[in-house]
């Protein structure tokens, strides 16, 4: 039920409990949000960035995952490059006649795998008695003149390489990646504070209009003042919920910084008042070779293009050596021989020609082997691997689609965010001369208290949108770059 008051009255006793109201919110509301200006700030962004970095683990871990590349690399190389083998063989010792008998069969083995396979051994056995005697001792050379080993090997070091180059490329993509989360979680703090000051706005406003109902002399059993007083209920409410939501997100942001904040700190002197400036990377300064998705797919192939011209269906070798004391030919013996395979089908042939002995007969030996399923495997094999070849060959090309797609998506995301940081720069400038003049006018009497907060808040509601937009232009600029490789020294 409404009381009788005069106008005068009315508006006497509104204007006393508006001003002390609003003395009362604007105070603990601006304590808020005048860390940009007044605040001491103990954290400057770069800072922040920096100990997040640094307590990132698997930017670590990726960090190590290089290392372990090049490590792997540097076996690979050993393993397809020059390599000696000396052996003794299996050592026998004997007593005969209480005299002592050793044998042991000792072999030297050279492999140049990058001449085209060449391969040098030396074998022999060796008894040791009452004296020393070599037997079977065989001195061979062996050569690929047409075969897929070769291929292989340079193969295998191109994959060692690219797993190198793609753990580097990994590395920095996580650096980029971590600098980007950092952002994100900073802006998620940044947004949470803008609808803090809308919710605070919110309050005061509904606060003013519930003194307004109750200076109009509205009994508390009125639906209109019930309702008036929900709302500033509802709204404190929402003003602490997001105000606790802000202390633990920013608690949580600390950590990942290796920062412990202490009980009762204050979120907005913890929040960094500036973003490093930084200039839009273009998309169009990249090439569109080193865009990932293309690169990625002429490299795979590139690489089964190589590993399947690799797989010959001919092949041959050739080997040749001297053999001492030859069983075969009762003599030393010069020999030579070659081995050749078609498909299912190889063969072998050797010559053992005798050098001590003159009436001594040369021995010949062949060998043959015919494996009737691999002719059919191998034309299966070839199938599929056409088929493989035109599966990759359609990768580029859709790599190529998404590359267009990627520009443009690119390209309207910063004009997006180049526009958003103009309109909100214009605002932000209109709010503070518009704060500036009404400070003026409010001292004067001219205006209201409250509409010089509310341009106030309105200001820093905007200086705070511009800190987002910082951020958005860091973030865009991470994400064009993680969509190219850069191979970063």
């Amino acid at each position: 039920m409404q009381k009788n008051y005069s106008k005068k009255t009315q508006n006497l006793v509104v204007y006393t409990i508006m001003k002390r109201r609003f003395f009362i919110i604007s105070l603990s509301f601006f304590c808020l949000f005048a860390y940009g200006q007044n605040a001491k700030t103990s954290y400057k962004t770069l800072d922040l960035l920096s100990a997040y970095l640094s307590s990132d683990l698997e930017l670590k871990k990726t960090a190590l995952s290089v290392k372990e590349a090049e490590l792997s690399s540097q076996q690979s190389t050993i393993q397809n490059g020059l390599s000696a083998t000396l052996s003794t063989g299996t050592i026998t010792f004997k007593n005969i006649n209480d005299s002592l008998s050793v044998e042991f069969s000792p072999e030297v083995k050279i492999s140049v795998p990058a001449a085209a396979n060449l391969t040098a051994n030396v074998s022999s056995q060796i008894k040791i008695n009452e004296e020393a005697n070599a037997e079977k001792t065989k001195l061979s050379l062996s050569v690929d003149i047409i075969s897929s080993k070769q291929q292989a090997r340079k193969n295998a070091l191109l994959k060692s390489d690219r797993a190198v180059t793609e753990a580097k490329r990994t590395f920095q993509d996580n650096a980029i990646s971590a600098e980007k989360n950092f952002y994100t979680e900073l802006k998620k703090l940044y947004n949470t504070a803008s609808s803090i000051i809308s919710s605070q706005n919110d309050l005061y406003d509904d606060t003013i209009t519930f003194e307004e109902i109750k200076a109009q002399g509205y009994t508390k059993s009125s639906s209109k003042y019930r309702s008036a007083e929900l709302r500033v209920l509802s709204d404190k409410r929402t003003v602490e919920t997001k105000q606790r939501e802000l202390e633990h997100d920013c608690a949580v942001f600390a950590s990942k910084c290796g920062i412990t904040l202490p009980e009762n700190f204050d979120p907005f002197k913890f929040l960094p008042s500036a973003i490093p400036q930084v200039e839009p990377v273009l998309i169009s300064s990249f090439d569109m070779e080193n865009y990932k998705k293309i690169e990625s797919a002429k490299w795979n192939y590139y690489i089964n293009e190589l590993e399947r011209n690799a797989e010959k269906d001919f092949s041959l070798s050739v080997n040749t050596g001297y053999t001492f004391n030859n069983t075969d030919t009762n003599s030393d013996s010069a020999d030579i021989g070659t081995k050749l395979s078609w498909k299912g089908i190889s063969v072998g042939a050797e010559l053992s020609i005798p050098v001590a002995e003159q009436n001594a007969n040369p021995v010949y030996t062949l060998s043959a082997a015919v494996d009737p399923n691999s002719f059919r495997l191998n034309k299966l094999k070839k199938q599929k691997n056409e088929i493989s070849s035109e599966k990759e060959l359609i990768d580029i090309e859709d790599a190529i689609q998404k590359y267009d797609t990627s520009v443009i998506a690119q390209q309207t995301s910063l004009n997006d965010i180049i526009w958003a940081k103009e309109t909100n720069l214009q605002t932000y400038k209109m709010y503070s001369e518009l704060e500036s003049d009404l400070e003026k006018y409010f001292k004067a009497g001219i205006t209201k208290e409250s509409e010089y907060l509310s341009a106030k808040t309105n200001k820093e509601k905007y200086k705070i949108k511009l800190l987002i937009n910082d951020i958005d232009l860091i973030i865009y600029n991470n994400e064009t770059n993680l969509l190219f490789n850069r191979d970063e020294k």
